[in-house]
This record gives structure tokens, sequence and C-alpha cells, in this order.
């Protein structure tokens, strides 16, 4: 069946699925597939993903921008802990969902973290992923490349020869992405849906329709009415898959969540769960170096608009090398109070960074840069996301533009052991960032204003350090606190809100009602060192075994 953007009145399917996000691609393809006669709709808010800021790796960048079109915002509030910051929490807005616009780096979680969910079914072992290139991508650039990983090994950060064993807890190694070896972009859309519109006629896309609430007769989801005012119908099973922000409204839309929050909104509860009851996400920064780099090298001349790809670069995201790491010995007071966390998961990375071969700022001068990217994996401040006073609308979840009055508190940096891990990885980035050879020096607008003469002091450098590590002053101390809370924000790794144990079982059936049931990052109990792409993938896959066993569909076949 064709893909639509219309369906007429009173339509009945099996299977709906709200969202058609990393993993309800992978759940429609699955169930589709095995069975015939089961017919699926997936219905999704944005549009098809043929567009080449999705098709061409190197433009990956665009889908963070709102103007792109290609993915959905979420405003969070205010936040003191931010210097009075309100993130723009971004989610997927096209079919394959973040898949389809995320920055395809490929990465694991740790054994431990998943082992520690504590859910049957649901360890290290029990989740693979599907039928999804990782590679090299058509292009590195090497010398950058290889002058980071050589820098970090003179800080005794070991190369790895696979960082995401789910062992390994501090390494450095040459990144791996979700990129085929010809170049294409591996989104879930393109390598699980899509090609079975030709041959099979019980899948069903519905494009630019976003779902506004699920209908219950007897506690029992029996249709989805969406905001054209269509309300379609399923027969057997509807499935939540419209992301970790998209999810949790929805639920509440629906009559599911906390009585407060629901009673506030002016929508009828149909049962009470702790919707929202943790938003999880890592805490990301980027800083910008000079180098002696040709602009060849580089993606600064094509994100400026100074010139066109070359042909090999359009398979590549620019981000060329990868880390995990756990601070040294003599760098644990600032930990004190969360070490045992660590000690007690020896394999439990404290943060991620990338080497990413551009300057990520706007509006720079022309030149051949390198920018380093680091994010905590395990913060512990917890955020919450609500429907606003206005969702109800008509009294039964059925307000337009939901989306847009909610109360979104992303939890950045509110302990303060999260800055403190923060200002930890601003410091190791640097210090190897300033032994690599083609250093020279910090590009001043992204790094914090260290007064001049102080030893932290940013600025252009002839070429890279010889000395030993920057001691910072109790006054470089404040400059960093301050610049992090101005500058640090969200990784766009959204998680956490419909945990496993609280809103659904550990067969994502929704606690308290029938027929209703979720795939995606909402349903993860505990935060995981990693990029979640693949996570989000593995979570498809498993629900797909999940649902299909429920619906007697066997896909082993």
């Amino acid at each position: 069946m064709p893909i639509h953007e219309q369906l007429a009145a009173g339509p009945e399917f099996d299977v709906i699925i709200a969202g058609g996000g990393t993993a309800g691609c992978i759940v429609a393809a699955r169930l589709v597939e095995a069975d015939p006669n089961l017919s699926v709709l997936v219905i999704e808010q944005g549009p098809n993903n043929d567009t080449p800021t999705v098709e061409t790796p190197v433009l990956f960048h665009a889908n963070i921008f709102p103007e792109t079109g290609t993915n959905i915002f979420y405003q969070a509030n205010e936040s003191p802990h931010l210097n009075g910051r309100a993130p723009l929490v971004s989610s997927g807005g096209v079919l394959g969902g973040g898949s389809s616009t995320n920055f395809m780096m490929y990465s694991r979680p740790q054994r431990s973290d998943l082992d520690a969910w504590n859910m049957a079914g649901w360890s290290a072992d029990d989740l693979l992923p599907g039928p999804i290139h990782v590679s090299s991508g058509t292009f590195r650039s090497t010398r950058v490349q290889e002058s980071f990983i050589t820098a970090a090994s003179t800080l005794s950060i070991p190369i790895a020869s696979d960082l995401f064993d789910r062992e390994t807890p501090i390494g450095v190694q040459r990144a791996q992405r979700f990129i085929s070896p010809t170049g294409a972009r591996q989104d879930t859309a393109t390598r699980y849906l899509l090609p079975l519109l030709p041959t099979h006629t019980n899948l069903h896309i519905l494009l630019r329709h976003a779902v506004q609430r699920i209908i219950f007769s007897h506690r029992r989801a029996t249709a989805a009415q969406l905001q054209s005012g269509i309300t379609v119908k399923a027969k057997k099973q509807i499935i939540l898959s419209t992301g970790a922000l998209g999810t949790p409204l929805l639920l509440q839309r629906s009559g599911i969540g906390l009585p407060s929050i629901l009673s506030r909104a002016g929508i009828p509860l149909v049962h009470a769960l702790p919707v929202r009851e943790q938003y999880l996400d890592h805490n990301l920064f980027y800083v910008p170096y000079y180098s002696s780099l040709e602009e060849h090298e580089t993606l600064d001349a094509l994100a400026s608009g100074r010139a066109e790809p070359r042909e090999e670069m359009l398979g590549w995201n620019a981000q060329d090398v990868t880390c995990k790491l756990r601070p040294r010995e003599d760098q644990l007071g600032p930990f004190a109070s969360v070490w045992a966390d660590f000690v007690e998961r020896k394999d439990r990375p404290m943060g991620l960074m990338s080497l990413v071969v551009a300057n990520p700022l706007l509006g720079v001068e022309a030149g051949a840069y390198f920018a380093v990217s680091a994010f905590t994996a395990h913060p512990y401040s917890r955020g919450h996301i609500f429907v606003g006073s206005a969702a109800g609308g008509d009294g039964k979840g059925g307000g337009k533009d939901a989306n847009k009055e909610i109360d979104f508190d992303a939890g950045i940096l509110k302990e303060q052991v999260d800055l403190e891990m923060c200002k930890w990885l601003y410091k190791t980035q640097r210090e190897i960032a300033r032994r690599m050879d083609v250093y020279r020096g910090e590009y001043e607008a992204g790094h914090p204003p260290f007064a001049e003469g102080s030893e932290a002091a940013c600025g252009r450098r002839d070429g890279p350090t010889t000395g030993g590590e920057i001691q910072y002053s109790e006054d470089d101390e404040k400059v960093l606190e301050d610049w992090l809370r101005a500058n640090v924000g969200t990784t766009w790794h959204s998680l956490g809100t419909c945990p496993m144990g609280k809103v659904v079982d550990e067969r994502l059936r929704v606690i308290g009602v029938e027929g209703l049931r979720i795939a995606d990052l909402s349903v993860c109990p505990g935060n995981v060192a990693a990029n979640t792409g693949f996570l989000a993938m593995v979570v498809g896959e498993k629900a797909a075994a999940l649902f299909g066993e429920d619906l007697g569909v066997d896909l082993s076949v």
C-alpha cells in the first residue's frame, strides 16, 4: 500500500502504532512481515524521510535547526541551574524518528547498564540489534583523528580494540557510525519499513497526522483519535512509539498519569500511573579549537556554505574518534558522594567524548577547526514532563497543539555532582586537545572567559603544549562553573519517562489497562553510558518479539 496523508472516515486496523519513530518502524516491519493477514497502521505526525538532510550523512547538522522541519522541538522550563536558560530539546520528527535525524554515532550500553534494570528478558545478553550497517562510512579526516588518539594515549587513555564491548569503561578508538560502507544513513524507516511497501498490502502508513489521545472502552484501548478529528479503531493492539517526550504526553492526554496533573488539565482519569516519574538525558557541551588543518580536512567550509562537499565526504558525520573516561584516583574528591556507584560497577564510565572535525559555533571566521563534544554518562539530576493546564481542551484530552502547553523540566545540572562531572570533562578534554599536534589554541568564543594572565586563559597558540596539566585557581573554577551553567545542554538522548516496573511491565504493556503497549525509549528504567540510537533499535526488536507473541505471530519464521 502506498504512503498516505489522508484516511477515509471510520477505518479499522488490527494494530495501530502511534508514531513512526526508530522503534515503531521496527515493530511495524516485523509484525507485517511475519503475518500478511495482520493489518498494521503506522501514524507519523511528520513527513517521509526522503530529504537530503536525512539521506546524506554529511548534512546531518541541519536537522538541529527548527526551520529544517525534520525534528520536533519541546521547550523546557527556564532553570536557575542553567542561569535562567530554557533548553530546547528535539526529537525525531519524520518517519524513522531519531534514526533519521541523529548524528549516527554507534555505541552500545555497558553490560551493567542493562543488567541494573533488573527486568526479566532485558539483560544485556537478551538484547540484540537487527539488519543495520555499522561502518566507517566513506571518509575519515585521518590526520586529526590520529592526532587525537595519540594525544589521549599520552594521558594513559588506552587505545581500545572494541570500546563498545559492553565491558570497557575507559579507552579511545576510531568511531564507527550508523552509515553503510557506501555512505547511506542507517535509519529504521529505510532499512526496515519502506522496503515492505511494494509487497505487503497489510502495511499502511499515514503521514502528517498526530494522535491526540487514545480512546478506552471499559479500560481497554480501542481507538486513536487524531488531531484532525478522525478516530481510527484498533481491533487488537495500540502501540505508542512517540518517543520519551511524546509518549508520556500522549498517555496523559488519554487519561493515564498522576491524578493531580490530569485534574489540573481537565482530563478525566482512566488510570493513575507515575507517568514522567523520571526524565533522563545526558548533559552535553562542545568546545572548539584552532588547528593547523587544511579546509579540505574539516567540515567547516561546507557548514558555512563556502564549499560543496567532495563526493567521498557525503557519507561522513565529521565525528571520527570516540572515547570513554573515568577519573584517576587523584581526581575523585568532587565525586566522593557518588563514587560508590562507580566502585560497585567497575565498567561504568563517567563521561563520553567525540572528536568533531568542525567548529560547531555559528558565524565563525573562515578557517579549519576541530572541536570536542563531551557528555556525562550517568547524570544524577532528574526532570519531568507534564501536560499543561490547557491540554484537556474539550475535557477529553482533545485540545489542539497540546505539546505546546507543557510543564517540562529538562533536569540539567540540578545536582551539584553533575556540574562537577562536567567540570572534570572540560578539563580532561582540554588536556587531550592541547597535546594534539594539530592544536593551535582554544577558539575563545567557545570556551570559558578565564582571566588574562590565568594559567587557564584561552587563545591562539603556536603549537601543542610540552608542559604539565593546567592548574585552575579558585577564580578559574568559578568562571568554569558559570560557563557550564550557561552552555551545557541536552544530548537529545531523552529516555525513562514511562519506565518498566512503574508505567509498563516487562512485556511493555501499560499497567492497569488492556490493549495498550509502548515501544520507545520512554520505557527504559535507567540511563546508559552510550548514545541512544542503538538502544532504541534493540528496544524495537525486543518489543516486536513481545508483541508478536501476544498476537500469536511467530517472528522467528
